[in-house]
């Protein structure tokens, strides 16, 4: 039986998955030295500099779907914090599919961002984001 993992080992566990895929994808990471940037890493791409804040992604509320937070929770008060202006997209992992999702934060304006890995029942695009076009894809 697997052990739960706290939120923090959690993401420090994803924050490892993403960085070993981002190396291996051909980019250059930087980690920032202490607990207490709003970004995770900062990624090289070879044209620019972008400050990442990593995810984890879990099963949306609808089929089809995957999601995850754009915002830090505090642990004790539950108070949510935007990264506006923080950083320049996000990467999130989700564990269940081995996906790797790199969004710019510019489109992450609510609080969720939901991506489709399927199609709706009722056939509806709009209104949706496809994750296709949001997979990590190597540096070209």
């Amino acid at each position: 039986m697997e052990k739960k993992l706290s939120p923090k080992a959690r993401g420090e566990l994803t924050e490892a998955i993403v960085l070993a895929k981002l190396i291996e994808y051909g980019y250059s990471v930087s980690m920032p030295f202490g607990d207490n940037r709003r970004y995770d890493m900062i990624v090289d791409d070879g044209r620019q500099l972008h400050r990442v804040q990593v995810k984890t992604a879990r099963d949306g509320r609808n089929a089809g779907t995957i999601e995850f937070n754009t915002v830090s929770v505090h642990p004790i008060s539950g108070r949510k914090t935007r990264y506006d202006g923080q950083i320049e997209a996000f990467v999130a992992y989700h564990p269940g599919n081995h996906a790797f999702y790199w969004a710019p934060a510019a489109v992450c304006t609510g609080n969720v961002f939901r991506l489709r890995t399927a199609p709706a029942k009722n056939n509806q695009v709009y209104g949706t984001w496809l994750a296709e076009p949001y997979l990590l894809r190597p540096v070209t």
